[in-house]
This record gives structure tokens, sequence and C-alpha cells, in this order.
């Protein structure tokens, strides 16, 4: 998926995680969720963060360790070694994995259990299709009405 449709749901699922997670630093929360939610492309050269970091696309394959359950555990003991705080932990988790749901729904998968390349979670959408602008539009619609409080 794209840039733009990886930030709208990891915005969607941060706003319904701070219901369920009873979160009173939303600022904070979400500043982190939205920064993960677009955090694992960084192995992408030509993505919006791979720009800036463009030996880690040519170190590592786009959709390989970045895109795993390895890569989401090790931010998070990272993020808890760094900050020790809960909340940033829970927003690191919130926002990667929603990362992952996307991207498992597009055709070309992601090696969830990476280094375990066989082992792949694959959709039927491509990225920067029309289902992925549809979906841009979908969770932007939601996210206005979770925050306007009309829908549950």
């Amino acid at each position: 998926m794209k840039f733009f449709t990886h930030l709208a749901f990891g915005f969607l699922v941060g706003l319904y995680a701070i219901d369920f997670f009873n979160i009173s630093q939303e600022l904070l929360f979400m500043f982190f969720v939205l920064v993960s939610s677009i955090f694992a492309d960084i192995d992408h050269p030509d993505s919006k963060l791979g720009r800036w970091f463009k030996p880690l696309g040519w170190l590592f394959s786009h959709r390989g360790f970045f895109h795993s359950l390895l890569a989401v555990a090790l931010f998070a003991i990272l993020a808890y070694l760094a900050w020790g705080n809960q909340l940033i932990i829970i927003a690191i988790l919130v926002g990667y994995s929603s990362h992952l749901i996307l991207d498992a729904l597009n055709h070309q998968g992601i090696a969830f259990l990476f280094p375990l390349k066989k082992l792949k979670l694959k959709g039927f959408l491509k990225s920067g299709g029309i289902a992925d602008y549809i979906m841009l539009g979908v969770f932007i619609t939601l996210g206005f009405l979770k925050l306007t409080n009309n829908i549950f």
C-alpha cells in the first residue's frame, strides 16, 4: 500500500486503540502510532522514509526483515529500553502492526515469520491500484466519523 494509506489506516487503528487501552496522552500516542505505521517501508529506497535511509534499502530487501513479526518485537524491545514507557510501546505495536496488516493484503505479501521467507501472507491487492485509493478514502472517512463520535 501507499504512504498515505498506511498513515490513514494507522490513524484509524490508533483512534480505536486510544479507547481500548484507555490512553490519556492521545497526542504522544498518535505521534508514535503514525511514525511506526510508515516505519516498515524504511527498507525501500524510494519510499518517503527510505529516501532518508537509502543504505538500509541496499542492505535489506523490501518486505523482508522490516515487514516481519521479528521487527515488530525488536522495535518494541528497543522502545522499552529507550523510553521504558508502556504508552510508547503500545503505540509502536499498534502502528507497526497496522502497516503489516495492510501489506499482507498486497499481492506481493510479507514474510511475517522472517527469515522463513517461504511462509508468506499474500493478498490480492496492488499497491497504488484503485483498491489502494478506495481504502484510503474509506479509512479517512471512518477516521473522521470516529473523531466526530458518529461511529462506535
